[in-house]
């Protein structure tokens, strides 16, 4: 399995830590490759060709019967496509996995030589995986032979769910334009003399300073909370004490960060982008175009305004997430695919190699 190393940040490298969390490691002969890491070009560079080359010896010994590759845009998806090629060569099984909704306006905007190697990668994959019924329409559009399948991103349904703090707004994601966290702000600067106690929570990485500079200047510095990137109990309080759960991205694959609200029964405010529509159904969101500031501080106004819809908003996407996207759910779709691909039998075979290993 080719992905991000599990120290980077980013809804693909929380699916494949979920993944091992749900025993996906445990019940299959599973070797996780890194070919990414989160740190300066030299070290990026590092992780990759150390993979590589760790990879290119698996395949001489014939240790490797399938891969399954998590996949983005730009520099992720020639790295995964170099090791999917390798593979084929090598008689293996393929898994394209793609994850980021900002991959079609790529695609679109490479030279034809690209987009027709885009498309081979497609074709020639043994299942090409996305995250909802909208991309794989997609997929199928620019490449008609592709072997797709539908399988959502994993979550865990927590015990204990909203514990709502009236006017809290919460964000969760890379602090950059393209998530709409500068909409977000003007949204929040428009309700903050209507809304008692609004607070609007942005935790995340990113140019932290700029959005500072930008809530003094919209007069909400008293009201702007940024406790940088969150993880583990931290990320549960804040998911536990959100009135509302706001993603106002401008792509989208399908957002862990909508899903793992909805699994707190947290209503959701987003833009109608990538898979999001697919994950919130049409009764625990309120879903709008990107970069309408002004529906934005409507609808979470309207959001905020209203105990009963939070309530109910909350409890449909905690339904929703435990009949499609809870982890066991997911993880026996996916063995599914493993087995139709004949990835079982493969597996036995090779199983006692990759534990020696």
């Amino acid at each position: 399995m080719l992905g991000s190393d599990f120290s980077s940040p980013g809804g693909m490298t929380a699916v494949v830590r979920m993944y091992h969390a749900g025993g996906l490691f445990d019940r299959w002969p599973i070797r996780f490759l890194p070919t990414y890491q989160r740190a300066d070009v030299v070290n990026k560079v590092l992780t990759a060709a150390k993979a590589l080359g760790r990879f290119m010896v698996w395949l001489g010994r014939g240790e490797v019967g399938w891969v399954h590759a998590h996949v983005a845009a730009r520099g992720s998806f020639w790295r995964k496509s170099l090791f999917l090629a390798l593979a084929r060569l090598a008689g293996a099984k393929t898994v394209f996995h793609l994850h980021t909704g900002s991959f079609p306006d790529w695609y679109e905007s490479r030279n034809p030589l690209a987009r027709s190697l885009i498309r081979a990668v497609f074709r020639f994959s043994d299942r090409v995986i996305v995250l909802t019924p909208t991309w794989e329409k997609w997929v199928n559009s620019v490449e008609p032979r592709a072997r797709t399948a539908v399988l959502g991103n994993p979550v865990s349904l927590p015990d204990a769910v909203s514990e709502r703090i009236p006017g809290r707004v919460l964000f969760l994601g890379r602090l950059r334009e393209t998530k709409g966290v500068y909409d977000l702000l003007e949204a929040v600067a428009l309700l903050k003399d209507t809304v008692p106690d609004l607070q609007l929570v942005c935790g995340g990485d990113g140019d932290l300073d700029s959005l500072r500079g930008r809530a003094v200047e919209l007069g909400m510095d008293d009201r702007l909370v940024l406790p940088g990137w969150v993880e583990g109990e931290q990320k549960a309080a804040l998911l536990r004490e959100a009135a509302v759960f706001v993603l106002p991205s401008y792509f989208e694959g399908l957002p862990v960060c909508v899903l793992e609200a909805m699994a707190y029964a947290v209503p959701v405010v987003a833009t109608e982008v990538g898979g999001v529509r697919d994950a919130v159904g049409n009764e625990s969101a309120l879903l709008l175009p990107a970069g309408d500031v002004a529906t934005l501080s409507k609808l979470l106004g309207q959001v905020l305004g209203d105990p009963e819809l939070q309530r109910r908003m909350g409890e449909a996407g905690r339904r929703r997430v435990a009949v499609e996207f809870e982890t066991s759910h997911v993880l026996s779709r996916l063995d599914g695919i493993y087995m139709e691909l004949g990835m079982r039998q493969q597996a036995e075979g090779r199983h006692a190699a990759v534990q020696e290993a």
